[in-house]
């Protein structure tokens, strides 16, 4: 796993789980994920701003939680531009944290082997 993406061995560390828990542990972060990646979408196409910055906040700290630090970062600076009403290209900077997510997502399933559904 390209610790850049998510650094699992570091949590791994910092919490003392073995490989069965670490493993299930990412299968929770990977179903929050979702289910905020899937509310982004819908706000984004509602345009309902508030619920948008809502939902971004919330992917900052999961996936801050979880050492998903590219999707972090990224988040990071939608939440600080949703602060200063910066609302300027939110549609590419949403559309950059919905491919990370995925990219996150994929990474996960490829290291641990899940089988993807739906």
């Amino acid at each position: 796993m390209n610790s850049s993406i998510v650094n699992l061995h570091e949590v791994q560390d910092q919490l003392g789980l073995d490989d069965d828990t670490i493993k299930e542990l990412y299968l929770v972060f990977v179903e929050d994920i979702k289910v905020e990646r899937q509310n982004i979408e819908e706000n984004l196409l509602s345009g309902n701003l508030e619920r948008l910055e809502k939902s971004t906040h919330t992917v900052k700290g999961i996936a801050g939680n979880y050492h998903a630090l590219k999707v972090y970062e990224h988040a990071v600076q939608c939440d600080m531009r949703f602060k200063q009403r910066d609302y300027e290209n939110m549609d590419g900077n949403m559309s950059v944290l919905l491919g990370l997510i995925d990219e996150v997502i994929e990474q996960l399933y490829a290291y641990f082997q899940w089988e993807q559904t739906g």
